[in-house]
């Protein structure tokens, strides 16, 4: 809903944080420089012995790689001999393309109700660290929940056992071991191999299928992963424009990783803040019932946007808190928080850029599950420096994808309330583009509205809401479905991006009846978020009385909450 300031690159070096486990899991991965992943013939044989009790279908890779799949943060998974591990004479090895790695085991079938462990060993570069974390499906293959154990440093020169002991939980019949690798380096290896799942000694072993879980939605890729991340620009911030906002030219940008400024908001009273979880139990997805009823957006309380660092998102961890999570870190702990405390989150998506960066757009712009690879609008327009402007037009293949990814975030995050749509408005602000001369406006806006009325129905199918981040002003791209009116009924809020001092026009715009009429979760009730440079742009904003969010935030790292938080009767979570 707004200009956009630096808003969507991601350097993948920020990863390391990420606690992710998408719908299809893995073991335990490692990562280590291909030079010194390599054993020599004079290194002592490390790493874990076979056993009986292991009810892994392919722990050593005797005879293929049936099983071992990369997840994400990875590419080119092979199967490699290895002569340095005491047991094995085989290792699945990935080369890893993100600060973050992550390699799916075999499935193996698991009875609920009790403690199983889950274990791998694993090589990679020096200063990484593995974790194990476990994705459950029931018996229809749909996934369930994650939970997953501690980190655990891991070298390049000798097998390190990573291990989780987790409880099944009920309704839970086959377990995905995913191992996830975090501080690895681009074109560092990994390398996996003895996978090892144990039932409890009192619990008689089922049967081990040979076949995968069939519930897929995790699986956006056919051959190459589908979340390997491209190497990103270096992040800029651009100043805000000063010009009238009907006529200024905002500037877009991808999730960003500067280091945080210090905020100058009043700092949040005692009850906002929320202890980071602990890793020295195993971690669980614990997620709130979703709230309903009617929705309170009024009076203004902070929200944040953390496309980087999500660490002290666990601030917004109450009813009414309300975050932004970005384009590959929307799984970690700290976002799981936030929905178990109350409070909703937003998963960043944008369509309208090319910037295939992330699991999701990945899968939305590359040939995946979803659809074949998605083409330019005609003319191949360069929109910014991160990207060209994708043909989102009425009939594209990318329209036809479109649903599918959003259900597939919907299945892998059961802790999200919706997304954040980057750069979806009726007209293009986009520094590369020419709105008076550009040649289809009218198919721009019709593909914009097409893309939030899937929006609205997924999100209505699922209980959820979401707010989109670009313009839809009146008889200037216009609002919808009424052309001559602010904001898009469709739309449960719009987002105004560092626009301070401008609320003389966007005060009206945010106020528009217009926004989230055709909402059934908010019924009219519409969400607007601003962020601002200033303090005053942040006052403006949360006394004009037309936006429930509002933060002072020039960054997308970090930013402490203000005030107080109220309930809203948004979703906390994923309703059905």
């Amino acid at each position: 809903m707004a200009v956009h300031a630096a808003l969507r690159k991601r350097s993948s070096s920020t990863a390391v944080r990420r606690l992710v486990q998408t719908l299809a899991g893995v073991t335990a991965a490692v990562l280590v420089p291909v030079a010194a992943m390599a054993a020599t013939p004079s290194a002592q044989a490390a790493g874990s012995t076979s056993s009986q009790l292991n009810l892994s279908p392919n722990p050593v890779l005797a005879s293929s790689s049936t099983g071992y799949a990369v997840q994400e943060g990875g590419t080119g998974l092979k199967r490699v001999s290895v002569s340095d591990h005491v047991a094995a004479s085989w290792a699945a090895q990935v080369t890893s393309t993100a600060a973050t790695t992550r390699i799916r085991e075999p499935n193996v079938s698991v009875r609920a109700g009790a403690t199983w462990t889950f274990a791998s060993d694993v090589k990679a570069r020096t200063g990484a660290k593995a974790q194990i974390t476990v994705s459950w499906f029931s018996g229809t293959g749909a996934f369930l929940s994650w939970t997953g154990g501690q980190t655990q440093t891991v070298t390049p020169t000798s097998w390190t056992r990573v291990a989780a002991a987790l409880p099944v939980p009920a309704g839970a019949v086959t377990a995905q071991t995913v191992v996830n690798v975090l501080g690895s380096a681009t074109s560092a290896s990994v390398q996996v191999t003895q996978h090892d799942v144990r039932a409890p000694a009192t619990t008689t072993t089922p049967t081990t299928p040979t076949t995968a879980t069939t519930a897929a939605p995790t699986t956006a890729t056919t051959a190459a992963p589908t979340t390997a991340a491209p190497t990103t620009a270096t992040p800029t911030t651009a100043t805000p424009t000063t010009a009238t906002p009907t006529t200024a030219t905002p500037t877009t940008a991808t999730p960003t990783t500067p280091k945080p400024t210090t905020a100058t908001a009043t700092p949040a009273p005692s009850t906002v803040s929320t202890a980071t979880p602990t890793t020295a139990s195993p971690t669980t997805v614990a997620v709130a019932p979703a709230t309903s009823g009617t929705i309170t957006n009024l009076p203004a309380q902070a929200a944040g946007l953390f496309y980087d660092s999500s660490s002290t998102a666990v601030e917004y961890a109450h009813p009414g808190g309300l975050v932004v999570a970005g384009r590959d870190n929307y799984q970690d702990q700290a976002f799981k928080s936030v929905s178990a405390g109350g409070g909703s989150v937003l998963i960043y998506l944008d369509a309208i850029i090319d910037n295939p960066h992330g699991r999701y757009h990945d899968m939305l712009l590359n040939a995946s599950a979803c659809g074949p690879a998605t083409a330019l609008w005609p003319g191949n327009y360069q929109a910014n420096s991160y990207g060209h402007l994708t043909d989102f037009r009425v009939g594209s293949v990318l329209q036809g994808k479109f649903r599918c990814v959003l259900e597939a975030m919907v299945a892998e995050n059961p802790h999200m309330a919706g997304w954040f749509a980057d750069d979806l408005g009726s007209r293009s602000w986009f520094p590369g583009i020419d709105w008076s001369s550009f040649s289809d406006k009218a198919a721009y806006r019709q593909g914009a509205i097409a893309l939030t009325q899937t929006l609205r129905s997924v999100a209505d199918a699922h209980g959820l809401v979401f707010v989109v981040n670009g313009t839809w002003s009146a008889n200037d791209g216009g609002g919808y479905p009424n052309v001559a009116q602010h904001g898009n009924a469709l739309a449960d809020g719009g987002f105004v991006e560092h626009h301070d001092g401008q609320i003389s026009f966007f005060g009206p715009y945010g106020c528009s009846a217009q926004w989230a009429a055709q909402s059934p979760v908010t019924d009219g009730e519409a969400i607007n978020y601003a962020v601002t440079n200033t303090a005053a742009g942040r006052t403006e904003y949360a006394a004009s009385g037309c936006y429930a969010y509002v933060n002072q935030q020039s960054n997308y790292s970090s930013v402490a909450p203000w005030g107080s938080f109220h309930p809203t009767g948004l979703p906390s979570r994923v309703a059905r």
